[in-house]
């Protein structure tokens, strides 16, 4: 078992049961339950109940099988975790079919437990596109979506064990990701959900709940595999992050190759006798064991340095090893002779030529400008990107529902990526943070543009993804002053709320730095903001959600968006400074 196993518990045990069919059969559970929950939900036909209903369920499921499974109940989050390496290939095979079982007996219980008319009216469930949504742009909004969803999950579970606000932040984002992109492609983000009510579904013909069925497969397949690839190179902490290390091959790796291949018996071209190959290693070696009566494989590279994502050669003893989260198969694969042969011949002609870099996975220096600058500038941007995007995607942006939309979405934001940049995603944070001395002024700059670029992106992807008549209708979320309503009111309004805003992040933050309720504060603020702004100036309280949307609203000229766009800068900082003024 390898250090990156965080969101699978193995056991004290290492039985086949206890690591991989335990963990299945809760899995299977978890998912008819939240499959048979979710398909229910629809009944009430309104996106408020469906995504609590959904977030909750994950949240709930979480909380419960999470110590036994991970709780992912998700086979595109199985897919991010495994590629991240949190768990055993051969285990999320399992977990994949564990997860398609149970959408379908999940499914089939819908249907038996519900009146055939009822089940017709909901399709069972099952999830198709929304009216004048293309199938590219529906892949694409499933991909972002399920993206925030896996990205939430490595940075919350994966990345911290400890987080006690997992459970809650997945859940968040679920709910935040059905209310924005329902009326869009229904927000699946887990293919065993939309093909277990498809299956059952299958027994009526009158809606071909198959014709875009591919959706839910390739969008969230690749949002997910886009998560954890950046999570991996840009986001995870520790050794669990990939990057670039020089070192001087010619001292230190072949010398190193060279007394490893020594020890073993193998001259530099990798020739190895199949009886030194095949020896007995001490019984205190973590192996995986052969079939009788062959003798047990020697493992390969010193086992003190080599992990699930990167082979390197270190260390003083040449003890060879198999990396066990590979799993059986792959670990007796890679000890072929042939493959051993061509592998190190191969290694041998990399040295030769190096320059002077390679890839390596270990822990990465502390105070690099990576570290502190670029990183935190990314996080921000990504942050930014997602939270314009979900916020302008709900088709109903002065709901009482567009509320929790933006808290909840802060919660997950902040408790995912706020260890990595401080999860601002706000101007107006930013600036009372750094005159707080919280962020270097030159970083807060970097801040600033991310932000801003981060919200015209998010608001140019909602802008691809609609129809126009959709788009005007929703006024692609901009925020506008409503009518009646004085300009300076409205300056007053948005400075009352970002006050209550930037005070709760100073006092729950830079007061306390290791605030554990900090993103549920923040977030909250943003919701009660939300709803008390709602009929006077859309309650925005970040320049960054307004600029984005009124910048995208220039393509169809929509009236109204620019006339008193001032209120969404000046009333925020005003709030800020005398937020920052009583909290200094």
């Amino acid at each position: 078992m390898t250090e990156l196993d965080p969101l699978i518990n193995r056991g004290a045990a290492d039985s086949f049961y206890d690591r991989v069919v335990r963990p299945s059969l809760a899995e299977f559970f978890g998912t008819t339950v939240f499959v048979f929950i979710g398909c229910m939900a629809v009944q009430t036909q309104d996106v408020g109940p469906i995504a609590i209903a959904h977030g909750l369920t994950i949240a709930v499921l979480i909380a419960g099988l999470g110590k036994i499974s991970g709780g992912h109940i998700n086979p595109v989050v199985t897919l991010g975790v495994t590629l991240s390496g949190g768990m055993f290939f051969v285990a999320s095979i399992f977990y994949f079919l564990a997860q398609l079982l149970g959408g379908m007996v999940g499914a089939a219980f819908v249907l038996a437990v519900l009146p055939e008319n009822v089940y017709k009216n909901i399709t069972g469930g099952a999830h198709t596109l929304g009216s004048d949504v293309e199938p590219g742009w529906a892949i694409l909004a499933e991909g972002i979506l399920t993206f925030l969803l896996v990205f939430t999950v490595l940075l919350t579970a994966v990345d911290d064990k400890k987080n006690k606000l997992a459970p809650l932040a997945i859940g968040f984002s679920v709910v935040v990701d059905i209310i924005a992109g329902a009326k869009t492609t229904g927000a699946s983000m887990n293919p065993a959900r939309s093909f277990g009510p498809a299956v059952a579904y299958s027994k009526y013909g009158d809606v071909n709940v198959w014709e875009h069925h591919y959706v839910y497969w390739v969008g969230p397949i690749c949002g997910a595999g886009v998560a954890a690839i950046l999570y991996k190179m840009l986001f995870a902490t520790g050794n669990r992050r990939l990057y670039i290390e020089r070192f001087d091959p010619k001292t230190v790796t072949v010398h190193r190759v060279e007394r490893f291949l020594k020890s073993h018996k193998m001259d530099v071209q990798g020739n190895i006798p199949l009886v030194d190959l095949l020896q007995d290693v001490p019984e205190d070696e973590d192996l995986i064991d052969s079939p009788s009566p062959s003798p047990k494989p020697c493992l390969l590279f010193p086992k003190d340095v080599v992990t699930s994502d990167l082979y390197s050669v270190d260390g003083d003893s040449a003890e060879c090893f198999v990396d066990e989260s590979l799993g059986p198969f792959f670990g007796q694969l890679l000890l072929h002779p042939y493959l051993v042969k061509g592998v190190l011949q191969f290694l041998t002609g990399l040295i030769e030529m190096a320059e002077g870099n390679t890839a390596v996975n270990q822990e990465p220096p502390v105070s690099t400008f990576f570290d502190k600058v670029v990183r935190p500038v990314l996080a921000e941007f990504i942050g930014t990107t997602l939270y314009v995007f979900i916020v302008c995607l709900y088709p109903a942006a002065y709901g009482i529902m567009s509320g929790i939309l933006q808290g909840f979405a802060y919660v997950f934001l902040i408790a995912g990526l706020g260890k990595i940049s401080g999860g601002h995603f706000n101007p107006a944070i930013t600036a009372a943070v750094t005159l707080c001395g919280g962020v270097p002024f030159l970083v807060a700059l970097c801040y600033f543009l991310a932000q801003m670029i981060g919200g015209l992106i998010g608001a140019a992807l909602v802008l691809g993804i609609l129809s126009r008549s959709n788009y005007e209708l929703r006024l692609g979320g901009a925020t506008v002053l409503r009518s009646g309503t004085e300009p300076g009111w409205g300056v007053l309004t948005e400075a009352i709320l970002t006050f209550m805003l930037i005070l709760t992040v100073l006092m729950t933050t830079m007061d306390e730095k290791k605030h554990k309720l900090a993103p549920l504060a923040i977030g909250f603020a943003i919701t009660v903001g939300a709803m008390a702004g709602l009929t006077v100036t859309g309650g925005s309280m970040n320049p960054a959600r307004s600029l984005g949307p009124a910048v995208s609203t220039l393509k169809y000229d929509i009236d109204g968006v620019w006339e008193y766009h001032y209120i969404y800068w000046v009333g925020p900082f005003v709030g800020l400074l005398v937020a920052t003024l009583i909290y200094r």
